[in-house]
């Protein structure tokens, strides 16, 4: 047994396995053993030599040298040195011997006993680069220098002589010292950042072949000479190396030449046949095989096709002018080259190469050319098992992710399958899968665009189906298969990547050579985060949808450009109030009528994209309306692509788990009216999305409707009247997203009332005359307001919204639209509350922001509406006795557009309105509502007629009206006393005397009424107290001492009160019928102005009416916004809200 044990031992020795450290631990172990370290041969510490192909073991030979200079071992040291041709190798012993260990006398004196190293101190890198043939002849006859001689260079490294002429390109120097009988078993040693010499394993052999691959080929028409002597120098080292054992010894590649492409090799790789190839030095890699007989090394055979493309990214990547189409064509003749080798095995996966074949790294490099002889010469198109482990790249794998459409019609040609699978991120694809996920994944480099990727993508997808790739997805057998046990099948559909690149044909194509099912449900992304949005196309309203809609009838004639209202001054009303609820945002837009186009539709886009992000699976035909339907460019392509999936087989009447019908479903993603008209002219059923279910369903009316106010887009207006022509139910109920969210059970019209409109400019304006246009289209087909009180009982599922049609009106605060519906709609108030807000909005609204244009008589026919429901409902008589609400009118728009900026003085001033109702309502109203307002015009409205119910009321002569205004206490002289005092408008006092009411010209300076400045001095100037009667004539007298008699005067009064000298005497006005202070108040007003009135008193209520709304709104700012904050003291709100101070 012991002797088996020795013979084993003996043949391991022998294999030159154990290497140089193994062997000299083992050989330790005994006596027996230790003696075969005197043994130079095979059997002994000579087997070691076997390993010297790998540098790490000639490194250990410099190590173990270390070692024995340290314990002063000259045994073991002359042991190591008796190795064949390791004495020659390793220089300057005796020097190292005496740095590391100076104390090792034997070792010193052993070494001296050898002799120096032979170093050539008169040749330097610059010297032998000048040496000519001859020149080295003669120098190596005359014992000059030897041919083994060493040499330093400029970067301190020490190496041969003939080791130096080839780094130098003195290739002929080099022919004559390998003549004189160099060795070419050395190395060079460098220098260390310890001032040692180190060991570089790269031989001369290497060191040539560096040369001709990196120098003399990358300027082969500069150096072709030295290139044509260099290759037969490198036959004859390459021979001169296989006769001494030599030639398949590896150097180390060096750090500046790593290769960029991660193969895993190690840098410890390279024999000259190796480090040829990975120059792709053609010619070179002739040359050494023909040195070798065609015999590889021991393990080689399956590495050098790989080296071939070890510096392909790299050359790929660099700013050498060097095209793939030149690295291609030098791998295709360097692999050719490599066929004629013996045990070329390119079916194998090696170890440390990433799981790639030469095919599949061919196929990732996109070299068309190298695999084509790799293809010639036996590779197979598929994978390839890698020993008992997992199956290697797929070579058609590779060519789809590097995106190269000619590799992969080789490989097709070359009858490569199809139907394979590949593993990434733990999820299983099919190479159609995986082609076509870049249409959302984005471009796999960066140097490639989007659309570039997505147009590769598409034609490497017709390539793969016209070759008989199914859109299929895999099985988990398959994933098994090829992979890990727990790795998943991905559910991505190629069929909806195809309807996300728009592209019709290709469509058609997986449908008919693909094994689409157009009714299949799939899933775009496997992970949100995979999905790169593409950039949104813009959405430009198209002219003919403006022309088609005016011509229904829906739209006023051409647009014209929009008046911009000043900002909206502060409500009137005091704290407590509840506002108005925050609006619901709203995409930006540029005016809805304007010469502008709308903005285009952030519901749809958002809404897709938010689908398309997630990984839910959804039908072809949903996933075109929702993606590319709402885009008004991409309409036609829409189009085609359902038309394609129709002509497949495609349900376009079936209904999806969430009750949406194709046709719903368009309506809700904003799809273009050509997508519409296709459903339409398909026979897509215009009803109610289900109805074998009580829940839910979806209706397409009212989600057209509710996308369009969301939208505020006229294309989303036309599409609303596309289905109501096709005779759609106009009151049919369905669900839709409401207020906050939540699915409500709404009618069409409760859809195009259901956004909140804001109190700003301008979209407050365009969403309100956007929904006027909705209403009046769903009105015009029988849409009525008494729908929604019958949705409950029909048993659908759904929360029926809580406030009528009229209260959101009402909110809205626009009389227009509430006419509409209380006069075409079917709408009736119902309580008391509601009641009261309808007449506040047809009573006071001033803005009727649902209207382009004002048109004359609005006032008049808001009463006429207020009028009739009240008769109507027979509340004239029983119910106009109720007072209102201080807040009643708290949702009217507190711009006015037209009017004189006073609802009640503007219906004193039309005679139609003056009678029983609007006395009754006079007496019912709040007291502030009585009074001269404080109510803004819109930026160029000029104000029409006096904002004063109680002047307007006299000057008409209604006596009933002014009766009833002063018994509610009305103020008895101006609010708005700077305009006043600049006789810009007339005192009640005034009116009454002019128009000779005597009885209400008593009653009014009972009150303590007087007259303006300038009213004083026309009644001075032209002697008008003569025509009164002669107690109206002493008490006008008596209010002249109160009116000041010079602007001075009035001007230094005005500012003991406006700055408020003696606090307490603008306390005492409280609430006082004071007339000095009001008219001193507006004095300051008078300053500058020369205009005086002449003729009648009448002249001072008339005068400048035309420009009064531009003068009050420059006025406009601290006092005149406070309108009625405190009703009680209405001087004290004048005096606050006067004019200039």
């Amino acid at each position: 047994m012991v002797a088996k044990d020795g013979e084993v031992l003996n043949v391991l020795i022998a294999s030159g396995l154990l290497g140089l450290r193994t062997f000299w631990k083992v050989s330790a172990v005994s006596k027996k053993l230790l003696s075969l370290r005197d043994n130079t041969t095979t059997l002994g510490l000579g087997s070691v030599c076997l390993g010297f192909s790998s540098a790490s073991e000639r490194e250990e030979v410099s190590v173990l040298m270390d070692a024995c200079f340290e314990k002063d071992d000259v045994k073991a040291l002359q042991q190591v040195l008796a190795l064949n041709g390791v004495s020659g190798r390793y220089p300057f012993l005796l020097k190292r011997c005496l740095k590391k260990s100076p104390n090792s006398a034997k070792c010193v004196e052993f070494l001296t006993q050898r002799g120096p190293t032979s170093l050539s101190a008169d040749f330097s890198e610059r010297e032998v680069s000048n040496l000519s043939a001859e020149r080295v002849s003669h120098l190596i006859e005359h014992g000059i220098v030897s041919p083994d001689s060493w040499v330093w260079d400029s970067n301190l490294c020490c190496l041969q002589i003939l080791q130096l002429s080839i780094g130098v390109r003195n290739i002929e120097a080099a022919e004559r010292i390998l003549q004189a009988g160099a060795r070419v078993d050395t190395f060079y040693w460098g220098a260390s950042s310890e001032g040692e010499i180190r060991m570089q394993p790269d031989t001369p052999l290497h060191t040539l072949v560096r040369l001709l691959g990196i120098r003399l080929r990358k300027s082969a028409s500069e150096n072709g000479h030295d290139r044509e002597k260099g290759l037969p120098l490198l036959g004859r080292m390459a021979k001169a190396a296989k006769a001494s054992g030599y030639l398949h010894w590896k150097a180390r590649n060096s750090r500046r030449e790593q290769p960029l492409l991660d193969t895993g090799a190690p840098r410890e790789s390279y024999t000259a046949l190796g480090l040829a190839c990975t120059y792709r030095d053609t010619e070179a890699v002739r040359v050494l095989i023909d040195a070798t007989n065609g015999v590889l090394a021991e393990g080689e055979g399956g590495q050098v096709p790989y080296l071939v493309f070890e510096k392909v990214a790299s050359d790929q990547r660099g700013s050498r002018g060097i095209t793939n189409v030149l690295i291609d064509t030098q791998c295709e003749d360097t692999l050719q080259a490599l066929m004629s080798l013996k045990g070329i095995d390119l079916n194998r996966v090696q170890k440390g190469f990433d799981r790639h074949s030469p095919l599949s790294l061919a196929c990732a490099l996109g070299m068309e050319k190298s695999a084509e002889v790799l293809l010639k010469n036996g590779a197979l198109p598929e994978k390839v098992k890698r020993g008992f482990d997992f199956a290697n790249r797929s070579p058609l794998v590779e060519a789809l992710l590097c995106d190269s459409e000619p590799v992969l019609a080789l490989l097709l040609k070359w009858k490569a399958k199809t139907k394979v699978t590949v593993m990434m991120n733990g999820k299983s694809y099919t190479p159609l899968q995986l082609v076509m996920r870049r249409i959302v994944s984005g471009p796999p480099r960066p140097n490639i665009s989007s659309a570039e990727s997505r147009n590769t993508a598409t034609r490497l997808a017709r390539l793969l189906v016209s070759n008989g790739a199914q859109c299929s997805f895999a099985t988990e057998a398959e994933a098994q298969e090829s992979a890990s046990p727990s790795v998943s099948t991905s559910k991505i559909s190629p069929l909806l990547l195809a309807c996300e690149a728009k592209d019709p044909d290709l469509v058609r194509l997986f449908l008919s050579k693909g094994g689409a099912d157009p009714n299949l449900p799939g899933e775009l992304v496997d992970s949100p985060a995979d999905f790169q949005p593409q950039p949104p196309g813009g959405v430009d309203m198209n002219a003919a949808h403006a022309a088609l809609l005016a011509a229904l009838g829906v739209l006023p004639g051409p647009p014209h450009p929009p008046q911009v209202p000043p900002p909206l001054a502060p409500s009137p009303f005091p704290m407590g109030v509840p506002p108005v609820p925050a609006p619901m945002p709203h995409p930006p837009a540029q005016g809805l009528f304007g010469a502008a186009n709308a903005a285009a539709p952030t519901g749809p886009a958002t809404q897709a994209q938010t689908h398309r992000r997630g990984v839910n699976p959804i039908s072809p035909v949903a996933f075109v309306l929702e993606s590319v339907g709402s885009n008004e460019n991409d309409a036609s392509v829409a189009v085609e692509l359902l038309e394609a999936l129709v002509e497949r087989g495609a349900d376009l009447s079936s209904v999806n788990e969430d009750g949406h019908s194709a046709l719903s479903l368009a309506c809700k993603c904003d799809c273009s009216p050509p997508t519409l008209v296709f459903l339409l002219e398909k026979g897509v059923g215009v009803g109610v999305g289900r109805r074998d279910k009580p829940e839910p369903r979806r209706v397409p009316l009212v989600e057209a409707v509710r996308k369009s106010c969301q939208s505020r887009s006229l294309r989303s207006l036309l599409r609303v009247c596309l289905l109501l022509e096709k005779g759609v139910d106009a009151n049919e109920c369905g669900l839709a997203s409401g207020e906050y969210g939540k699915e409500v059970l709404m009618s069409p019209l409760e859809a195009a009332l259901c956004e909140s409109v804001p109190r700003t400019e301008p979209e407050g304006p365009e969403l309100l005359q956007h929904i006027f246009s909705v209403v009046k289209l769903l009105v015009s087909h029988g849409g009525k307001c008494s729908s929604a009180a019958q949705s409950p009982s029909e048993g659908v599922g759904g929360i029926v919204p809580p406030l009528s049609l009229l209260s959101k009106v009402c909110q809205m605060g626009d009389a227009p639209l509430l006419q509409l519906l209380l006069e075409k709609g079917g709408a009736a108030p119902k309580g008391e509350k509601e009641l009261t807000s309808v007449l506040a909005v047809l009573l006071c609204d001033r803005a009727n922001m649902s209207q382009k244009k004002i048109e004359e008589g609005g006032a008049l026919r808001q009463w006429r509406t207020a009028e009739n429901l009240l008769r109507e409902g027979g509340h004239l008589d029983s119910r106009l006795g109720f007072s209102f609400p201080f807040d009643w009118r708290k949702s009217v728009w507190t711009v006015s557009r037209f009017g004189s900026g006073s609802w009640l003085a503007n219906l004193i001033d039309v005679e139609d309105s003056r009678g029983s109702l609007l006395l009754r309502i006079i007496r019912s109203l709040p007291k502030i509502d009585l009074e001269e307002p404080f109510q803004c015009l819109g930026e160029g409205v000029a104000r029409q007629g006096d904002f004063c119910p109680l002047v307007n009321a006299l000057r008409s002569g209604w006596e009933e009206g002014a009766v009833a205004l002063l018994d509610r206490g009305v103020d008895v002289n101006r609010r708005k006393v700077g305009m006043l005092a600049g006789a810009r408008v007339q005192s009640p006092l005034s009116a009454a005397l002019n128009t000779k009411q005597w009885d209400l010209a008593r009653r009014l300076l009972e009150k303590g009424a007087c007259l303006a400045v300038q009213e004083r001095r026309t009644v001075e100037g032209e002697n008008l107290l003569a025509t009164f009667p002669a107690d109206v004539q002493t008490a006008v007298k008596g209010t002249f001492d109160k009116v000041p008699q010079s602007e001075g005067e009035s001007l230094r009064e005005n500012l003991r009160v406006t700055r408020g000298e003696g606090r307490g005497g603008i306390e005492e006005m409280k609430g006082q019928p004071s007339q000095a202070v009001p008219q001193e108040r507006g004095q300051t007003h008078q300053r500058g102005m020369n205009s005086h009135s002449k003729g009648k008193i009448d002249k001072t209520g008339e005068e400048g009416r035309g420009g009064e709304g531009q003068r009050e709104a420059k006025g406009r700012g601290g006092g005149e916004t406070n309108n009625g904050r405190g009703g009680s003291t209405p001087h004290g709100g004048g005096i606050r809200g006067g004019g200039d101070r």
